[in-house]
């Protein structure tokens, strides 16, 4: 096997019959095809948010640079994959957030390539809630706020809760839930 198409070896042979010795004789042997080079499939990372489906390309090579074709060995256990490989899309588990992973092969026609993995990093979303209207001077430079407890939208407000405050699209303070607090306004 030569990694070279067309290389010449050269092989020497010798007959002889009972007696008798001939000369030697030379044959040129030239390789005219190259043995297949399985593909090499690799492992990626990739990062989306909750509930963000997220395009994924798997990613293969063949020095041989035959075509290749893929296929999905392992399922993700927190989402789905869809569209054909290698251009798929992966929707994670509603509300899902943390890892995910599943496994590929890819085939350049004669072999499979090595098992890859891919690795999809599911960040938590942050969610907005809104007081209603909250009555104040805006011309104090601080206002003070007793609560006895809070909901918003149905959530009960915890310590360190941050509250942000916006004046229809400007943002004009925040603060984190404590027993007593101020909120400057600037």
């Amino acid at each position: 096997y030569d990694e070279n198409i067309g290389n010449i070896r050269t092989a020497i042979i010798t007959v002889s019959a009972e007696g008798t010795t001939l000369s030697p004789q030379y044959i040129e042997i030239t390789q005219s095809q190259r043995l297949n080079n399985p593909p090499v499939a690799n492992n990626q990372e990739v990062t989306t948010n909750t509930n963000v489906p997220v395009n994924i390309s798997l990613s293969a090579t063949d020095i041989d640079n035959d075509p290749l074709t893929f296929s999905i060995l392992q399922q993700p256990s927190h989402g789905t994959i869809s569209n054909e490989p290698p251009n798929i899309i992966y929707t994670p588990d509603q509300n899902y957030e943390g890892t995910d992973e599943f496994t590929f092969k890819a085939n350049d026609g004669k072999e499979d390539s090595n098992t890859a993995q891919v690795t999809i990093q599911i960040n938590p979303i942050i969610t907005t809630r809104h007081f209603k209207q909250v009555d104040g001077n805006p011309a104090d430079d601080t206002w003070t706020i007793y609560l006895s407890s809070a909901t918003i939208d149905g959530e009960d407000l915890q310590p360190n809760d941050e509250i942000a405050i916006f004046d229809n699209e400007t943002l004009v303070g925040s603060f984190k839930i404590q027993k007593y607090f101020q909120i400057p306004i600037n």
